[in-house]
Parts: structure tokens; sequence; C-alpha cells
């Protein structure tokens, strides 16, 4: 990896980072935690930055030499890397063209038209696949797939409970149905549920996607059961003001 190779790449990753930021500042520091965790878990002296250029490049590497750079290869985590750097390695070129495109029409004279907001749009998912293939890279390079099959659950369970705090416990319930939001909402998460679990069955197989759907499923039980629990404490104060209203 030439010095001047890693530079070029710094740059470039930098004016990413700037352009899916902007585009959307909220998902974009919502995950920085997340990577300087995985980040700090296999670099633990490492300043953190959001792409690190020997990482990234590890993914081309990966694209581009999978037998070698992978000893494991052939197995479901290594397969998972695979296609998750690829759509990196996709994302980032995408990027750059848009980059090119760019700075092109700029010397032109021209306008940039729809480029500047697909250039934004391009940056930001460029950012949402560099925090999967992350996510998947680091637990290849520990050799865990039972840390993925966690991680991925977890994920499924935080987006279920911010469903069901948003839209309630009954996502056909009229109030829902009839909302062209809520009812958005809650057919995203179907979609995000199924894709997850496919990512889980892939990984540690029908036994894993046994857990991942029962741990799913207590997160909505335990969601109703603190709801009904709250319902009864309120009732139970509110019979108890009743009763000293009546005792006045």
């Amino acid at each position: 990896q030439h010095p001047a190779v890693i530079r070029s790449a710094a740059a470039a990753l930098r004016r990413v980072g700037q352009r899916a930021q902007a585009t959307n500042p909220r998902a974009f520091h919502s995950a920085t935690d997340t990577l300087r965790t995985l980040l700090k878990s296999i670099h633990p002296k490492q300043q953190y930055q959001r792409y690190p250029v020997r990482l990234f490049l590890s993914a081309f590497m990966i694209v581009m030499y999978p037998e070698i750079i992978m000893s494991r290869a052939g197995g479901s985590l290594e397969t998972l890397l695979e296609s998750e750097a690829q759509k990196v390695v996709r994302g980032f070129l995408a990027v750059a063209g848009n980059f090119r495109s760019r700075e092109a029409k700029t010397q032109q004279g021209l306008g940039l038209g729809t480029d500047a907001s697909s250039h934004h749009v391009s940056a930001a998912a460029f950012d949402r696949d560099w925090l999967a293939f992350m996510r998947t890279f680091v637990s290849w390079k520990k050799g865990d797939l039972l840390a993925l099959e966690s991680d991925l659950t977890k994920m499924a369970c935080d987006l279920t409970l911010s469903v069901l705090k948003k839209c309630g416990p009954d996502f056909e319930a009229d109030y829902v149905v009839q909302s062209p939001d809520l009812s958005a909402i809650v057919q995203q998460l179907g979609k995000d549920t199924k894709l997850i679990g496919s990512k889980v069955r892939s990984l540690t197989g029908q036994e894993g996607l046994r857990k991942f759907e029962e741990a799913v499923a207590a997160c909505k039980s335990a969601f109703v059961a603190e709801l009904e629990h709250l319902k009864q404490q309120q009732q139970q104060q509110q019979e108890k003001e009743e009763e000293e209203e009546e005792e006045r």
C-alpha cells in the first residue's frame, strides 16, 4: 500500500464523510459510537477515524482476492463479508463517479442539476454500507459468528421497540392501518426484520433464526407487559385518589 494511495484514499474518504454527515446528521452521529466501539475492539490503541484507510482498502482486497484474504473462505460469515465488501466498493465507486461528474460540470460552467442531490444520497448510502461491513468485518476478525448473530438480533429488537413506542402493541389497529405514516413504519419494520432474519439464518442456520424470532417476540411481549403494568398502576392511583376524595 503505497503512501500516495493512502493519502489519496484518505482525502476522498474525508469528502465522503462530509457529504454523508450533511445528508443525514442524525443517522451519521448515531452510528459514530457503534463504529468507535467496533474499531476499538480490533485496534484498541488506534485513534478513531470513521473510515480507517487500511480497513477501507481491505474491502477492495477482499473483493479482488477473497480466497487469499479469507483463509476460511467458503463459510457463511466469509460469504457475508465478501457481499458487504462488494457493497462498500460499489458505493465508493458511485460516490467517486459523482465527484468527477460534479467537478467536470463545475469546470465547464454547467449547472449541477440533480447531481448535487444524488451526490449526497450516494455518500449516505456508502456510510450505511460501511457500518454493515464493519460489523461483519469485526466479527470475522474475531471469528465469532455468535457475536454477529447477537448484534443482528439486538438491532431487530431495537427497531421493533422503536416501532412499538410509535404505533402501540397492535400493528393492525384501525388508527395504525388508517395512518399512512404509521402503516408505512410497520411495513418497513416487517421488511427490515425479514432481511435481518435472513442474515441470521445464513450465519447460524435454522436454529439461529429460531432464537432470533423468539428474541423479537420476547421483545414485543415485554413491551406489552410493561404497558399493562403501567395501566394497572395508573388505575390503582386513580382509585386511590377517588377514595381519598370520597373520604373528604
